[in-house]
């Protein structure tokens, strides 16, 4: 066993492996430390013909057991369990909130709940070893495949417990229909839990039935397939009952294909896991452009993270204009991230990172590739580090860095306050304020390119220049280190500060959607000023117009359309250079495409 591993992990897969490997029968034997009990319900009929031989199994484990047992006092109760050591660990309730986001339903919070419970039993303290996500053991909750339309999940359950108790996990995470690919376990079994078996196959929306895995057992009469199958079709009727894989594979995939989200779920301990991985692999090739990203990621992806086709992304930008992206992805990890970035690499598929949308315009036609946004709690970390310095997710709004630094007492990014912006975003696009940069207050900067290859530097080895930072021009922030200095104002006086600068940048811009400023400064000049020589403010197409308060901003009246903007790009590009011989370079980016390919 490896010795790398967290003491919880130690025991929850020290255990498991022995069941795995021994199978039932070994509670017998096993004299344990430490015994977690999370339900009693009546199972290997073969072996325990009453409920009565099942439930006394538990209570010689608990008798057992040197030093507690880990149950609920209903079960306790139930069961019937004799204690000769040092008694019983009930979890407390308030510790079930969290679960590891890559965990299904109520069932899944039960277990992480009896596990802080049997951490705490053995001695150690459980807040130490409570992680975001977890590794499932193999054949439980498996997800396969992971696509905004399509989700796979393989899972073990073969009892009527363990189906309702998946499927409620299931439906409690993905929107849609579910269809269940279900293989009877023992025909033992089948035929004493026929009528409960069918009651909880009802609540899927479809159900495929393969005939029993026997698992050495000689058929017995009213246990097999068929009678499971004519079970279920007295209770519903989307059933049917399958003998050859191949065929119940072309049914399944039949029933795929549509744009209403669609969950399948292998069930059984037989070969559902061999069926789960062939249709997968089935899905995936059709799909060449997406299905190896979809396919990869689903074994490491929290449930919590964002992933569609289509998306609009004019209520994502401050523009408030543009077309979708053809797939949109918000990941809650660095590994989620890496690994999609990989995929998109290998497959010459293009990656675009969106901050909070300030500086960019998007194409009417909308973004082809991957659009990533750093949207989730994860990179919106705040963190203050010894030497007057903090560490801060790009994903977190300027604004809210103002405050939360003015909230510790730190000064140093007030001149920020009223950007727009992610700090991602503006430590790409070295953003400037009031006289300041991003990089002014920038100590080292983490990164990963979009061939997901992990970086970190120092500002000092990045090449940053006005409006630019060039190592990051092909690559994604993940998080800073800023410089910070510890005054010991009171946040009062610190607010006051921001306040006065926030004044300034509302004084001196425009209140409707805009995408900051358009044009870079020539050199020596202002933007803003030269088109306000020029005569062009005020100036309209479509639903776009030239600011009135600030001529280097493009405005949203409403309506307006990304070539109504582009166009007005056009225009003041030629009139400076028809009549002041300036070439005006475009700051905000054309987000999805190039300049050249529309300004030529």
């Amino acid at each position: 066993m490896r010795d790398d591993l967290l003491p919880g992990q130690l025991l929850a897969r020290g255990v498991c492996r022995h069941l795995a490997s021994h199978g039932f029968a070994v509670i017998e034997e096993f004299s344990p430390e430490i015994s977690v009990v999370l339900n009693a319900d009546h199972d290997h009929h073969s072996k325990y013909e009453t409920e009565t031989d099942y439930r006394n199994v538990f209570a010689r484990l608990g008798a057992r057991t040197r030093r507690r047992v880990v149950l609920s006092e209903a079960l306790r109760s139930s069961v019937g369990i004799q204690l000769n050591s040092n008694g019983v660990v009930y979890p407390k309730v308030e510790d079930s909130e969290r679960v590891a986001k890559n965990q299904l339903g109520d069932f899944s919070r039960t277990n992480r709940l009896f596990a802080i419970a049997a951490l705490e039993a053995a001695g150690f303290e459980s807040s130490k070893f409570i992680l975001d996500s977890f590794t499932p053991i193999k054949r439980r909750q498996s997800c396969l495949y992971f696509s905004p339309t399509l989700k796979v999940i393989e899972d073990y359950a073969h009892h009527p417990v363990e189906i309702a108790a998946i499927r409620e996990g299931v439906s409690s995470v993905f929107p849609g229909k579910t269809i269940a690919v279900f293989q009877p376990h023992r025909y033992s079994r089948t035929v004493s839990l026929k009528s409960d078996l069918a009651r909880e196959l009802s609540c899927f929306d479809y159900v495929f039935l393969l005939d029993v895995y026997e698992a050495s057992e000689e058929p017995i009469p009213g246990g097999t397939g068929l009678d499971l199958y004519d079970s279920c079709r007295s209770c519903f009727e989307s059933c049917e009952f399958q003998t050859d894989e191949d065929e119940l594979l072309r049914a399944l995939a039949g029933k795929v294909g549509s744009t209403d989200p669609l969950t399948v779920v292998f069930l059984g301990a037989g070969r559902t896991d061999v069926l789960a991985n062939r249709f997968v692999q089935s899905i995936a090739s059709n799909d060449l452009r997406w299905g190896k990203l979809y396919s990869e990621i689903a074994g490491i992806l929290n449930y919590d993270s964002k992933l569609r086709l289509k998306e609009p992304l004019s209520n994502k930008t401050t523009l408030r204009l543009g077309g979708a992206a053809e797939l949109y992805f918000e990941p809650a990890s660095e590994r989620e991230l890496i690994v999609a970035l990989k995929r998109c690499s290998e497959n010459g598929i293009p990656v675009y990172a969106l901050g909070r949308g300030s500086n960019l315009i998007v194409p009417d036609s909308g973004v082809s590739g991957l659009v990533i946004r750093l949207s989730h709690p994860y990179w919106r970390r705040f963190e203050v580090l010894s030497g007057g310095s903090v560490r801060v997710g790009a994903g977190m709004r300027i604004k809210e860095l103002c405050g939360i630094a003015c909230g510790e007492g730190l000064e140093g990014f007030e001149f920020l306050e009223g950007i727009p912006g992610s700090v991602g975003g503006a430590l790409r696009m070295n953003a400037g304020a009031m006289g300041g940069w991003m990089f002014d207050v920038v100590k080292s900067v983490r990164f990963v390119t979009l061939g997901g290859s992990l970086m970190e530097a120092d500002a000092s080895e990045l090449s940053v220049g006005y409006r630019h930072c060039r190592e990051l021009e092909n690559a994604i922030a993940l998080d800073a280190v800023l410089l910070a200095k510890a005054v010991g104002q009171e946040e009062a006086e610190l607010r006051k500060a921001i306040d006065v600068y926030q004044s300034k940048r509302k004084e001196s811009q425009p209140r409707e959607p805009s995408a900051g400023c358009i044009f870079k400064n020539p050199d020596g000049g202002s933007a803003g000023q030269l088109i306000d020589e020029l005569g062009l403010k005020g100036t309209m197409i479509g639903g776009a117009e030239i600011s009135q308060i600030h001529g280097n901003f493009i405005v949203n009246r409403g309506g307006a359309k990304s070539e109504d903007v582009i166009e007005l790009v056009r225009l003041v590009r030629r009139e400076a250079k028809r009549r002041s011989s300036i070439d005006l370079e475009p700051e905000a980016l054309l987000y999805g495409a190039e300049w050249k390919e529309v300004l030529s």
